[in-house]
């Protein structure tokens, strides 16, 4: 499954594993990514694919976090690192018209 992934663009050889792969596999994993890159396939036929693990730490100080359960948070407030799985938005007034909320005070 992971070899089908990479062949059709729909992954990245996660190289930080690479040496727990037989060099046979690790070099058929290798050349199936840089051939899906090469036709720009799936993910390759972006100007800039983001890495998984930056996708997953969201944009660093970067536009407003919508939560899965529709909390707009921004930079800087405090739980804005703590959130892994969101929606981003340029600013907090767009997050706030598609339905978000803002982040209850403290003492309210």
């Amino acid at each position: 499954m992971n070899l089908a992934q990479l062949t059709v663009g729909l992954a990245w050889h996660f190289k930080k594993y690479q040496n727990e792969q037989s060099l046979e596999e690790r070099e058929r994993y290798a050349f199936a990514e840089e051939e899906a890159r090469a036709r720009k396939a799936g993910l390759w036929s972006e100007p800039d694919p983001v890495r998984p693990e930056e996708w997953r730490a969201g944009p660093a100080g970067g536009p407003i976090k919508k939560s899965k359960s529709g909390i707009c948070h921004a930079p800087e407030s405090a739980s804005y690192q703590s959130v892994k799985n969101f929606t981003a938005f340029p600013t907090l007034e767009a997050c706030l018209a598609s339905g978000g909320r803002l982040p209850k005070q403290p003492g309210h």
